[in-house]
């Protein structure tokens, strides 16, 4: 009979606890999503401002590495043209 008491008194209990849980994992969540929302904006800022400036960079880097377009394609001084072996040449003409 006693088991049954004890029984009766926790299942009374029960919604309670089961309230208290379910708020503290709330505001748990609610503090968790507060944090994001204040924190993702900094972040997304902070890697499209590392987007932007890895893309300029290599945008420059490309520019000075490519040819001058006003030179008609020549070479910069000190630097040969590679030339291919004959039967290469001939073949891909017959070709």
């Amino acid at each position: 009979m006693d088991w049954l008491v004890k029984l009766i008194f926790g299942l009374m209990l029960l919604p309670f606890f089961v309230s208290l849980v379910l708020h503290v994992l709330g505001i748990i969540g609610q503090m968790m999503l507060a944090s994001l929302v204040a924190v993702l904006p900094w972040i997304i800022g902070l890697a499209l401002l590392i987007g932007i400036i890895a893309g300029v960079s290599a945008g420059l880097v490309m520019r000075r590495r490519g040819l001058p377009r006003n030179r008609g394609g020549q070479l910069p001084p000190g630097v040969r043209r590679i030339r291919r072996p004959r039967e290469i040449r001939r073949r891909n003409e017959d070709e």
